[in-house]
């Protein structure tokens, strides 16, 4: 009885240690960069239903977008989920125009935290193909320069979300990935893992 409690003991011991291995590779860190992301849209919208409304008197010249950087860490309880957190960053800047006279620059940064699902319906030492969905809030602060004048800034937020139907990870503790959707990555959105 002796040794089968020591047997046992030993069994449920080096289970434990296994799970303790087995966790550590479940934590991912990723980072990446996306193109068209809902903010992109809203703001490309916005300033085309701004210029409509005041008959062409304002407008933005000279946009440049930044595009999405993209920082996330994941956790991955079981092979076929996976629940974290996403930050996505971008900027805008721009000409204003009213009355087709430059009247200074605008500056736009959007900051989305979000959280994240992930759902892995092939998972292999080397390759996952998933889906994700995350739900969270962008924050962001636009600040105009005038050519005369003081500096304006206006901050808001809004609810925004992740939609990727289709993604891809390659590699097995150092890898790329790749996903196809629509929300604050963007259409697009592609970068490295490191899974410790």
């Amino acid at each position: 009885m002796k040794n089968l409690i020591l047997a046992f003991g030993c069994l449920l011991l080096s289970s434990f240690a296994t799970q303790a291995q087995d966790k550590l590779k479940h934590h991912e860190v990723a980072v990446g960069y996306g193109f068209l992301s809902t903010s992109t849209m809203i703001n490309i919208f916005s300033d085309v239903l701004a210029s409509a409304i005041t008959g062409g008197n304002y407008s933005k010249t000279d946009n440049n977008w930044s595009g999405n950087l993209i920082a996330s860490y994941k956790f991955t309880p079981s092979n076929k989920l996976g629940l974290g957190l996403t930050y996505a960053h971008t900027r805008n800047t721009a000409n204003i125009n009213i009355h087709d006279v430059p009247s200074g620059k605008s500056t736009t940064n959007y900051h989305t935290i979000a959280a994240e699902v992930q759902y892995n319906y092939i998972t292999k030492p080397y390759f996952r193909l998933y889906s994700v969905l995350g739900a969270g809030i962008t924050s962001y602060t636009e600040k105009y320069e005038p050519n005369a004048g003081s500096t304006e800034k206006n901050t808001a937020g809004h609810f925004n979300f992740q939609l990727s139907p289709v993604g891809v990870k390659v590699g097995n503790r150092i890898g790329a990935m790749a996903e196809l959707g629509f929300g604050y990555k963007g259409l697009f959105n592609a970068g490295l893992f490191v899974r410790i």
